[in-house]
């Protein structure tokens, strides 16, 4: 279980909900916010295709108007997907790719101008 407060950077995220695979943490003063979402799911078996586990963490920055600026939030999720018995292996070297291209500013301008 994850703790009640998460510190990412200079900010502190407090747990405000927890409930059904899924927990919410916020930050928030007078000029900003941060929220973060863990969520859980496992998609059902069919005839065709296995089931799968489904993890996702998202984050959301809100920056409040004011006399001269409008609000105006952004946005961006990771969604880990894999067959169950496959989650441990899978998602180390999934997340290391991941990190490996975000972590890279040139992939982020580039992303961000639509490139492909």
């Amino acid at each position: 279980m994850f703790p009640n407060t998460i510190t990412l950077g200079t900010v502190t995220l407090t747990k405000i909900r927890e409930q059904d695979y899924s927990s919410e943490y916020l930050f928030r003063n007078d000029t900003i916010s941060w929220s973060m979402k863990i969520r859980h799911s496992r998609t059902k078996e069919t005839a065709t295709k296995k089931s799968q586990d489904r993890h996702n963490v998202e984050f959301t920055y809100t920056i409040f108007a004011t006399s001269t600026f409008e609000e105006f939030t952004s946005k961006v999720y990771v969604v880990w997907d894999f067959r169950p018995n496959r989650g441990n292996t899978d998602s180390a070297a999934l997340t290391a790719m991941l990190n490996a291209f975000i972590d890279n500013p040139a992939n982020i301008t580039s992303l961000v101008g639509w490139e492909s």
